[in-house]
This record gives C-alpha cells, structure tokens and sequence, in this order.
C-alpha cells in the first residue's frame, strides 16, 4: 500500500522555488520510477507521468511543485 501522507511529508520537506525543483523533481522520478508509467520531462524541472491503461479516455492531474517565496 501506498504512503501517501509520507510522500507528501517528504515534499515538504524540500522547499524549492519556481524552476528550482530539481531536488523535487528527483524525488517524483523516484518514487514513479518502478511504477508503469513513461515519464517525460517538462519545461525542465516538471514530470509528467502517462500511464496507458488502455483505456479511450484520458484522465489528467495536474500540480504544482514549486514552494512560495515568503
């Protein structure tokens, strides 16, 4: 079973501003590298995650990972 409430800890935990995730986004191709899914990267630092269920439509998610400059 999935720890999400880990993996959204773990993410606090890595405060990175506007195109600065590189630790983040190390962390998500971590976490999804044994999943099955392709990973394409976007605009640099982002993932995206495609995971063909064979299915005709698609469903998509999308979020933010960069943290608030305050």
């Amino acid at each position: 079973m999935e720890n999400y409430v880990k993996y959204r800890r773990d993410l606090h935990k890595i405060p990175e501003t506007f195109f600065q995730e590189y630790k983040t986004s190390e962390y998500i191709k971590n976490v999804l590298k044994d999943k099955p899914c392709k990973m394409i990267p976007v605009a640099g630092t982002g993932v995206l995650a495609f995971f063909d269920n064979g299915k005709d439509e698609t469903i998509a998610f999308r979020a933010d990972i960069d943290a608030l400059g305050i």
